[in-house]
């Protein structure tokens, strides 16, 4: 009888969880004391990541005074590769909307040698085995492009730069990593001293729509998924998080995802 009774509290906090993300519930990040190195590992991001409306992307947030820290994983191979051919653009907006007030795109094209490496890849899913994107992840451009109210405005390095921006990609456990920091300067005028009082931010995550080629017979564009963990806390010892189908089925559609993320203070 007891062992029922926590398993019912389990699957209760389980769904309580789900169903907060899927109703667009509020992001809480955590502060950080210096732990978060931004290098496509996302080991300290244990516990700290939300599960995306069953869009297969975990989203994890946390700041300092000075900065904000994210973490993305995407288990869907579509999009994994959507990232790689058309690029994932991050959009904040410091008020707590979904203006597209300040964004980085990462990649921004891939080197014809690269296209070349990945076609096959492309071609043979879903029946080939989940590609290690870590031999592509070392040939891509190292820089980033920076955007602020919807347009672009300059490439710098994704890391070693004047402005403090960082930014790794990486892969895991049949997820493609993305981390990156982005200071508060960039952000204009976020109120940092009252952080305490729990400043919102509007987080926006866009990736393009991949061009669809017409194919014979019935194999559809997409591939297999891993995942990071549980929908629930983004676990690394959790299990499969979806097969992938449900996007699979719509990579002719730009995908978007906003939050909204509550910063945290020292005292959180």
């Amino acid at each position: 009888m007891r062992d029922q009774y926590r398993i019912l509290l389990v699957s209760t906090a389980f769904l309580v969880s789900v169903i907060l993300a899927c109703s667009g519930a509020k992001i809480l990040s955590t502060y950080s004391t210096g732990e978060i190195m931004v290098d496509g590992n996302f080991q300290e991001w244990e516990n700290r990541l939300t599960y995306l409306e069953n869009k297969e992307i975990n989203l994890g947030v946390s700041n300092d005074s000075t900065a904000v820290y994210f973490c993305i994983t995407i288990a869907d191979q579509g999009l994994r590769h959507r990232v790689f051919t058309q690029g994932v653009t991050l959009w904040i907006d410091p008020d707590g909307g979904r203006s597209e007030v300040f964004g980085i795109r990462y990649p921004i094209g891939l080197p014809p040698a690269l296209k070349q490496q990945m076609e096959p890849d492309l071609r043979n899913e879903p029946m080939r085995a989940i590609p290690d994107y870590r031999k592509w992840i070392d040939q891509l451009p190292r820089d980033l492009m920076l955007l602020v109210n919807g347009e672009e405005q300059a490439t710098i390095p994704i890391s070693g730069n004047a402005r403090d921006l960082e930014l790794a990609l990486g892969f895991t456990h049949g997820n493609l990593i993305y981390e990156g920091k982005i200071p508060f300067s960039e952000l204009g005028d976020i109120p940092v001293s009252e952080l305490a009082s729990g400043t919102q931010v509007g987080f926006g995550l866009a990736i393009p729509a991949q061009p669809v080629r017409k194919r014979s017979g019935n194999r559809n564009v997409g591939g297999q998924s891993g995942a990071v963990g549980s929908p629930a806390t983004g676990s690394p010892t959790g299990g499969i998080a979806g097969r992938g189908n449900r996007l699979n089925r719509q990579l002719a559609d730009d995908f978007e995802h906003w939050s909204s993320v509550q910063l945290a203070s020292a005292g959180d």
